[in-house]
């Protein structure tokens, strides 16, 4: 097997330890035994005494998609990961082709050493202009199994946004482009300002404080140094490290070349230094940045204080659309995946102690998990949408489906499981109305009836009313009745039961449809009369410029008239001007005296079949 296909093998191990790594743990223990007494000069101690208790280090090793070079990453990435396994830590392979964003933002929370591989996208450069959505951060794939030429970068601003280490936690950017100071092979070696430029904004979202690293170092080229075990070294800084000399001497640019230094403060990261190595011909390959005092024992120690406290999670809470309501007084929750845009998905809302995953396993009746969520949650109220499918991206069969929901740190401390129980029904598709308004009782035929339309997808037993906005019963249009899959509609003419008009104003219909799997209702509003009119300010003073805004059902012979009324004055007039099809507008100066109450407005008109039509509405005044 070749280093390539272990790295793809490993690859697959998410936030876990290999097992010949775990058993390497207690090469910590040594060294913090030892360090306390200051009897230690390797890098690979022996086992102590039992009782003695530590944690590795965690190391994350990503290799990104990188053209022709990948193969030849993946070898380096492999070594580097063997290195820090045998240094004692526990590592995590994030290797192409699975080197996707979600997995290196779930392996890197609480990480103590992190190394990329890959393409670097920099500034400055010539692919303008400068933003840090995609430039200052790693080239990873697009999805599992994307090829080795192609690549998504995730710039400083998703870094600051997503990525959590461990406190001073140690960052390697490797083989990257612009990260060390120099850009791509084709282009000449930069000024000094230059190249300190680019490696002070390579480095800038990983120093950041919510990301947590202490230092980066960035490398142009292979180093032939042992980086997990010259960390793993008690009371040297990350300056030394960085100035480890090559095991191949004579190797360009590999290792500590100590000939032509540079020191300065960071411009980006407020307290940070910025080291260049610079080679006197090839310019810029080795660089450091960030607190170069900090020592292996401090970073050491973020490893030796493990979290043992799960964090607590609260308030789980399962909710969907207002469109999809329960029937037959169930409290489930229902919603309604089938791909009509009405209500699709079903929002968790929780709440947690600390920044945390929150992982969600949905079961069906038989108890078999048919989708698993996962998804960072910083500490307070977060949450969590599932789409109604399962892990192969199938709609899930009409049911009732448990969501249990699990907060886990980045230690692995896990809360307690929290159900919640949602139902999904897909039976009831793109329920609507032909018409957002229609006049159905002024005895022409311009806009006599609104038909209610709606698709099953399968069999099913119906039942469509109309509602007034206030929820008491007007109409029924169909009840209880046995409907084959397809569409079918009613109209309604604006009547109740008793074949009397209803007033103008906002309706409701609602249909229900009934399976083996349950019900589910949908509500969908409709508005009958011949106007609806809208103020740009629906509390206005006295004395106040308002816009009025008159959506005409029917089409009209001629602009609308508005009459306004405010307390304590005379009615007065103000004509409206069409701005686009069946709308009109009104700039009204409100009068100034008069007192506050309540503010009239009608709108009258005159449809095309000579019918004159009338709207009242009222405001309050101030």
């Amino acid at each position: 097997m070749t280093a390539s296909d272990r790295g793809a093998q490993r690859a697959s191990a998410v936030i876990r330890f290999e097992a010949h790594a775990v058993a390497r743990m207690v090469v910590v223990a040594v060294l913090a035994a030892l360090v306390a007494v200051g009897a230690i000069s390797t890098t690979r101690p022996d086992p102590v005494a039992a009782g003695a208790s530590s944690v590795s280090p965690r190391a994350v090793i990503i290799v990104g998609p990188s053209g022709k070079s990948t193969s030849d990453y993946l070898k380096e990435g492999e070594l580097l990961a063997d290195q820090a396994e045998d240094a004692g830590m526990g590592v995590t392979r994030i290797f192409h082709p699975r080197a996707t964003w979600q997995r290196v933002v779930e392996s890197t929370r609480g990480a103590h050493f992190v190394v990329y591989f890959g393409h670097g996208n920099g500034w400055p450069s010539p692919y303008p202009p400068f933003q840090e959505n995609t430039k200052d951060g790693f080239g990873l794939n697009a999805y599992e199994g994307a090829p080795s030429g192609s690549h998504v970068y995730y710039g400083g601003n998703r870094i600051r946004e997503k990525i959590r280490l461990a406190e001073n936690a140690v960052v390697m950017i490797y083989r990257a482009c612009y990260a060390a100071g120099n850009g791509e092979d084709s282009q000449p070696i930069p000024s000094r300002a230059i190249a300190t430029e680019r490696v002070d904004n390579f480095s800038a979202a990983f120093l950041a404080n919510r990301v947590g690293a202490g230092v980066v170092m960035a490398y142009r080229t292979k180093q032939w140094v042992n980086f997990p075990a010259q960390l793993m070294k008690p009371h040297k800084t990350m300056d030394d490290v960085f100035q480890t000399r090559s095991s191949q001497p004579g190797w360009r640019m590999s290792g500590w070349m100590g000939e032509i230094l540079y020191q300065t403060d960071s411009d980006r990261t407020d307290g940070a230094r910025i080291r260049l190595d610079q080679h006197p011909s090839g310019g810029y390959s080795r660089a450091i940045t960030g607190d170069l005092g900090l020592t292996t024992d401090e970073w050491l120690g973020a490893a030796q204080e493990p979290d043992a406290t799960a964090p607590d999670l609260t308030d789980v809470t399962a909710s969907a659309g207002g469109d999809v309501e329960p029937a037959g007084g169930d409290s489930t929750v229902a919603f309604s995946p089938n791909g009509d845009g009405i209500d699709e998905t079903v929002t968790l809302e929780h709440r947690v102690s600390e920044g945390a995953w929150v992982d969600v396993d949905v079961t069906d009746s038989l108890g078999t998990v048919v989708r698993r969520l996962s998804a960072w949650s910083e500490a307070g109220l977060g949450m969590t949408t599932w789409n109604g499918r399962d892990d192969e991206g199938a709609a899930v069969p009409d049911g009732t489906y448990r969501l249990s929901v699990t907060a886990r740190d980045s230690s692995d401390n896990r809360s307690g499981a929290v159900p919640a129980d949602v139902r999904a029904l897909s039976v009831l598709r793109a329920p609507a109305w032909d018409a957002e308004a229609f006049n159905g009782t002024d005895g022409d035929s311009l806009a006599a009836t609104a038909a209610f339309d709606v698709e099953l997808m399968r069999a099913a037993t119906v039942s469509l009313r109309i509602k007034h906005a206030d929820g008491g019963m007007v109409r029924t249009l169909q009840s209880d009745a046995a409907f084959p899959a397809g569409t079918f509609g009613a109209a309604w003419d604006g009547r109740d039961d008793q074949g009397a008009a209803v007033e103008d104003g906002r309706y409701f219909g609602v249909v229900t449809a009934t399976t083996e799997a349950g019900s589910v209702t949908h509500r969908l509003k409709v508005w009958h009369g011949p106007f609806r009119l809208r103020a740009s300010d629906k509390t206005p003073s006295r004395g106040q410029r308002v816009r009025f805004t008159v959506l005409a059902t029917e089409p009209l012979a001629a602009d609308p008239r508005l009459t306004i009324k405010q307390p304590g004055v005379n009615a007065f007039y103000w004509n409206t001007a069409k701005v686009g099809p069946n709308e009109y507008q009104a700039w009204v100066t409100l009068r100034s005296g008069g007192r506050a109450g309540m503010l009239q407005v009608t709108v009258t008109g005159r449809d095309v079949a000579s019918r004159s039509e009338s709207y009242l509405k009222s405001f309050e005044l101030r």
